[in-house]
């Protein structure tokens, strides 16, 4: 009886445990339901396409996102079947996805996939450029259970740069590519040719008595000539010859191997400069006006070798004031004997180098302002000062001191100056906050010393690196992104700040831009200038604001002269700004007072 009493008391126990096990799972079952709930709502409720598939690569998940950009149904698929239903696509759009580039079934191999971009392109929905991610699903032992991808829609992302880079290249008036578009364009020319040995030939077209027309009919007739004037000149030329509209009523015409027979080449320029003053005789219909126009159109020739953008460009121009000279209505060749300005260079070049050995370069500072703080950082100027001729714009010494490397000796002038004056600002109480802004040319940074020589000037005078703020341009970083992002990261480790300056004058890439530390974006003075007439530049700067905003960074426009200026800036995001409006350039002494008031 003992013994049959222990055994149903042992049942008792077993049939207690197998409840509380019962309950435990259930309990389980329940926290297991109820996790995967949330993992579904979570990938369903994802802008982001998530897709996995199983080690046979069976489609396992395709969230809302996912079916959305495909249209998929929910059942399981075969990746070489999805892919080649829902037409899958290189971002080009024409060159059509193999089953084995798909990111999914490359990760299926075994291979991680980051930023590949395909398009979606179903046959009744909207194409979008996706750009993908994807990796295999490995276990801890190692085992691979499938692959899993993520695709993120950049659709709007491109859509965005390719309406920054058409503001920025083509001229809204004529559809022409602009100054900036042929600076580019030229750039390759003069390498292709200095590779090929073949020449080239650079036309400057302005157009006779334009003034005349604006003051006495008015610009919208003056904007209408510009518009058939441009029609004309492209139907003069072959199809892969670039005419771009650089400003006012001045058009440059980039001709590109012309002949294979150095003797010929004057003859068919002359040929084609021709056509296109004979395409003018017709008269231009204005609204009604019958207007004649003539062009003077200056001519370079080039073949690459020691040859400048800028100095083609200077040569056709004064070429082209010879055709005025002579009458207008004409062409000139460039020569020699027009180039005594050639001449001058040569002696500023001289006095240059005397200049960087008398140290006769100073550094002015213009403030730097927010309309709701007042001023907050100063930009440091370089300036020239000539015993005989006084203060000599950079415009005129620069561009000679970059060519000649002298920019190095001025440019460390400059940081240095800089940095002392923060030494001596951080030990004032009213000062202690400004930061000082710094023009960073090509030659300076290209140095291989560069990061070096600014991290011992910030140690030497003991100066905050954040109040140091270096202006670097667009096309300075698109010469080389490597180096430049490398170089950048180096200083900014260090504490010093980064702004773009004048920007929207080149190609401004989302992806590049991502990927430099910078703090501010600068609006070029080009589009400040004429932002109230100009419909294009106006459009540029609200699209320059919206896209610092969108990647955190501090926007100020350049060269405000009015308020007016400075209103349209406000009332679109920018409250930044710098310009005569405020101040101009000011020698230490004189910004001295002016903070003090």
């Amino acid at each position: 009886m003992p013994k049959q009493q222990r055994t149903e008391a042992q049942w008792s126990e077993l049939l207690s445990r197998e409840r509380l096990a019962r309950q435990e799972l259930e309990t389980i079952k329940r926290s297991l339901e109820q996790e995967r709930e949330f993992l579904n709502a979570m990938l369903e409720n994802l802008s982001d396409g998530i897709v996995a598939c199983d080690e046979k690569g069976i489609l396992t998940i395709f969230n809302r996102a996912t079916r959305e950009f495909h249209g998929l149904a929910e059942s399981p698929l075969p990746p070489d079947e999805w892919a080649r239903h829902y037409r899958l696509y290189h971002p080009d759009g024409k060159t059509p996805l193999e089953t084995s580039e798909v990111p999914l079934y490359r990760a299926l191999r075994g291979e991680v996939v980051r930023d590949a971009e395909i398009l979606i392109a179903p046959v009744d929905k909207p194409h979008r450029l996706m750009l993908c991610n994807g990796q295999p699903i490995i276990t801890k032992n190692g085992e691979q259970l499938g692959a899993v991808a993520v695709m993120h829609d950049i659709s709007d992302r491109k859509a965005a740069e390719r309406a920054i880079e058409h503001l920025a290249y083509y001229d809204s008036l004529t559809q022409l590519p602009n100054r900036h578009f042929l600076h580019e364009r030229l750039k390759s020319a003069l390498r292709n040719n200095e590779i090929s040995g073949r020449q080239g030939a650079l036309l400057f077209i302005d157009l006779d008595n334009f003034k005349t027309l604006n003051d006495t009919l008015g610009h919208d007739l003056g904007d209408l000539l510009l518009q058939h004037v441009a029609r004309r000149i492209v139907d003069c030329l072959r199809q892969d010859d670039i005419v771009a509209r650089i400003g006012g009523d001045e058009f440059v015409i980039l001709l590109e191997d012309i002949t294979d027979s150095p003797g010929l080449i004057e003859k068919n320029v002359t040929s084609i400069a021709n056509k296109i003053i004979n395409a003018f005789t017709p008269a231009f219909e204005l609204k009604g006006y019958e207007y004649y126009s003539t062009p003077s159109i200056g001519i370079t020739l080039f073949d690459g070798r020691h040859e400048s953008v800028d100095d083609l460009l200077k040569r056709a121009d004064i070429a082209m004031y010879q055709a005025k000279a002579a009458g207008r209505n004409t062409i000139r060749f460039f020569n020699p004997q027009m180039e005594s300005m050639v001449t001058m260079r040569v002696a500023m070049e001289s006095e240059l180098r005397t200049a960087v050995d008398r140290k006769e370069f100073t550094v002015h500072y213009q403030p730097q302002v927010d309309t709701h703080k007042g001023v907050y950082g100063i930009e440091a100027l370089v300036r020239w000062q000539h015993p005989q001729r006084g203060l000599v714009s950079p415009a005129d010494f620069i561009p000679i001191a970059e060519e000649t490397g002298l920019i190095l000796p001025i440019g460390d002038a400059v940081l240095e100056t800089a940095c002392q004056q923060l030494r001596e600002w951080s030990e004032l109480p009213c000062y202690g906050d400004l930061s000082i802004s710094v023009n960073v040319s090509a030659h300076q940074f290209r140095n291989p010393a560069f990061v070096d020589r600014v991290s011992a000037l910030v140690n030497r005078h003991a100066v905050k690196p954040d109040r140091l703020k270096l202006e670097l341009t667009e096309s300075l970083l698109l010469e080389n992104v490597e180096e430049a992002v490398a170089k950048m990261n180096q200083l900014k480790a260090h504490g010093v700040d980064f702004s773009l300056d004048d920007f929207g004058t080149g190609y401004s890439s989302l992806a590049y831009l991502k990927r430099l530390p910078l703090e501010q974006l600068k609006i070029d003075r080009s589009f400040v200038h004429d932002v109230l007439t100009d419909a294009n530049d106006a459009a540029i700067i609200r699209t320059i604001i919206a896209l610092g905003n969108s990647l955190g960074l501090d926007v100020i426009a350049e060269g405000v002269e009015t308020e007016a200026q400075r209103d349209f800036l406000v009332a679109n995001g920018c409250s930044c700004y710098q310009g005569y409006l405020y101040s101009r350039p000011l020698a230490i002494e004189q910004l001295s007072m002016l903070l003090q008031f």
